[in-house]
């Protein structure tokens, strides 16, 4: 009938982010997070385009990471 259920029956909460090792963690000590800020801590020298690896994990213990390119001008 093509109909689907998209309810959501289990809302997981996040910790906040940290910066973590791996693919795409490059540049992670050119920034720093603290709470919900992420902030380019960095020389204007080596401004461009900048990648990252963040990692959260909610309520439930499982862990979620991405390398992120930030472009800092």
């Amino acid at each position: 009938d093509g109909i689907r259920d998209t309810s959501v029956t289990g809302v997981q909460t996040c910790a906040l982010p940290i910066l973590v090792t791996g693919t795409g963690s490059t540049n992670n000590s050119a920034f720093a997070i603290s709470g919900t800020t992420l902030t380019y801590t960095g020389s204007a020298a080596s401004a461009g385009s900048l990648s990252i690896r963040v990692r959260v994990t909610d309520s439930a213990s499982q862990t979620y990471e991405e390398a992120i390119t930030i472009t800092v001008s």
